[in-house]
């Protein structure tokens, strides 16, 4: 009887024991590679919730972030933000704050001004503006991005009272018109008002300074409005009395000349201009010029490219000299 051999190779004991060492080992990888992708997850999961739970942003902290940033801390005692220029300290205001949707993006536009800390009287009649853009989007705890414009505006005369307001000159445009009146603040004087307009250009993040318009000229405190030689009462005593007095006066001073009294007042209405994204304003000032009344209407129109006014001469030839 023939006896076959078996040629074939035997299983080798040390390859079948570290076989399951190696699955083993790859189990624990696995698992531990597991563990970390979780941990990592989780990770990003909390951020997520910690930011979700974060106060979106609003307008009072964002206005409180730019000033902070801007002007340092809020003063209890002059009730504003100080900024200091080469000159003086000037106590500056948040006069308008209005949220908008600039091309789908929300922004809160702030419109800030002051004036000077002090009696310094050369500078009474200046005042600092500060018009600020700011992104809307994100948390509170994010950086604030804005951006903004600043200038100043100098009268000879004392400042009295100053407004900034939004402006709205066309579809889709934003801007501040700031009203101040000004004057030596007394009925002995005479008191005048004016707006500087400013205009939002959102594609070139710029803000333009349009130009001003007058709004009210008053010198009924200060005129003096002399009546026609034959309309004056004559008594033996006035006759007298402006004898001796001409007498007197003749070798040395003439009559001082009479200050005409006058009470100007314009007021604005937008109005659309077909073919043009810019509206213009109407003017309509009501004038009284000693003791005679009357109305003059005028358009006030911004270029286009530019957003400067255009003065028609109807009205701006009224206020030519009135300061």
């Amino acid at each position: 009887m023939d006896v076959m051999e078996n040629s074939g190779k035997q299983p080798d004991p040390a390859a079948q024991a570290s076989t399951p060492r190696r699955q083993r080992r790859w189990r624990a990888l696995k698992w531990g590679l597991t563990g970390a992708a979780v941990a990592v997850l989780g990770v990003i999961l909390l951020g997520v919730a910690v930011y979700r739970s974060q106060p979106d942003r609003n307008a009072r902290d964002a206005v409180a972030a730019v000033m902070q940033n801007e002007y340092g801390a809020y003063s209890d005692e002059n009730e504003g933000w100080l900024y200091r220029d080469e000159r003086a300290t000037f106590v500056m205001h948040v006069l308008s704050e209005t949220q908008v949707d600039l091309d789908g993006t929300p922004r809160l536009l702030l419109g800030v001004a002051g004036q000077v800390l002090g009696d310094d009287v050369e500078l009474l009649g200046t005042i600092q503006y500060r018009y600020f853009v700011v992104d809307m989007r994100g948390k509170n705890a994010e950086t604030l991005q804005y951006w903004s414009t600043s200038g100043s505006i100098r009268n000879p005369l004392p400042v009295q009272r100053v407004e900034v307001s939004l402006f709205r000159p066309g579809k889709g445009l934003y801007g501040w018109q700031l009203d101040y009146d000004y004057g030596e603040g007394s009925e002995e004087s005479a008191q005048l008002s004016s707006r500087d307009l400013f205009v939002l250009d959102a594609k070139r993040e710029r803000i333009v300074y349009s130009g001003a318009l007058p709004l009210r000229f008053d010198n009924s405190g200060i005129c003096k409005q002399s009546l026609p030689e034959a309309s004056r009462p004559v008594t033996p005593e006035t006759e007298a009395g402006a004898s001796m007095v001409v007498a007197a006066n003749e070798p040395d001073e003439a009559p001082e000349p009479a200050t005409p009294c006058e009470r100007k007042t314009v007021s604005y209405t937008l109005k659309p201009q077909p073919g043009s994204l810019v509206d213009a304003l109407v003017a309509q000032a009501e004038v009284e010029e000693s003791g005679a009344r009357r109305t003059v209407v005028g358009l006030v129109r911004f270029d286009p490219h530019s957003f400067k006014l255009r003065m028609p001469a109807s009205i701006s030839g009224l206020f030519n000299g009135a300061d």
